[in-house]
């Protein structure tokens, strides 16, 4: 490329848009509650993830110590958890699929109100609910724990084997992703994820969320949303 007369021998490189956990050390911990965080009977999860190896374990895409969680389950199929106070399971989304290291990218989208009765689970743009399989009682989801994590649990067990390119947690916000037109606040046609890369996330809904990590592996541990930073365990790299 020549500019002025000159050569530009090598392009700089952009920013790379998510982080490789390894499976065996890397993950990310709080060491405490989210700031600003309440008890509640809604929230969304929003992620685009891909697995690249740990078929058939157990892992923690996010996880508020055990009483609210975005997980993919021995069985290779997601969930999006919660339990009240007195560790009673009130919310359970599981999907239909099973979804492993040879499913490539997926883009996981969550959100429920449990007041009205209202839960749903779309992967990949597509309606992937067990419905069989869901909980949603009428009750408070316990938010407010004393420690929360990505890519593991709070305590290094369940970690991920796994690309993620963003991480999205409301626990104060419900959207109707029955909508078509609320899915495309988060992920595009194209499957590509809409807000900020920047920003706060608060695009989808008007109000920033708690935890909003668009990851890149050499910023990995900054949360946008206002919940407060995270720490690194282990060393986050670039995806392949």
């Amino acid at each position: 490329m020549l500019i002025n007369g000159g050569l530009i021998a090598a392009q700089e490189k952009l920013p790379i848009f998510g982080a490789s956990f390894d499976g065996t050390n890397d993950y990310l911990t709080r060491g405490a509650g989210y700031t600003g965080s309440v008890d509640g009977k809604v929230g969304i999860y929003a992620c685009r993830i891909r697995f690249n190896g740990g078929d058939g374990v157990q892992q923690r895409i996010h996880s508020s110590v055990v009483f609210s969680a975005l997980l993919k389950n021995a069985n290779n199929t997601i969930s999006a958890v919660g339990y009240n106070v007195a560790s009673s399971n009130i919310l359970n989304l599981v999907s239909n699929t099973a979804y492993t290291s040879s499913s490539g990218y997926i883009n996981i989208l969550a959100s429920w109100d449990l007041a009205n009765s209202l839960a749903h689970l779309y992967i990949n743009n597509v309606d992937d609910e067990n419905t069989g399989a869901t909980t949603k009682t009428n009750d408070t989801i316990d938010y407010t724990q004393a420690n929360h994590s990505i890519g593991g649990e709070f305590n290094g067990n369940f970690k991920c084997n796994a690309d993620i390119n963003v991480l999205y947690f409301n626990p104060a916000a419900y959207i109707d992703i029955t909508s078509s037109a609320n899915r495309l606040k988060f992920f595009d046609a194209a499957g590509k994820w809409v807000p900020s890369r920047t920003g706060n996330g608060s695009e989808p809904t008007g109000t920033a969320p708690i935890l909003y990590v668009p990851l890149q592996y050499t910023v990995f541990q900054r949360n946008l949303g206002t919940g407060g930073q995270l720490t690194v365990t282990g060393a986050l790299t670039e995806p392949a």
